[in-house]
């Protein structure tokens, strides 16, 4: 669950993240 939520919520504060869903 919190892993679900790693993928889409850090996406938009970390831009670390965010490359990898650009959501």
């Amino acid at each position: 669950m919190m892993k679900i939520l790693s993928l889409v919520s850090p996406n938009r504060y970390l831009p670390r993240i965010s490359h990898l869903d650009p959501s």
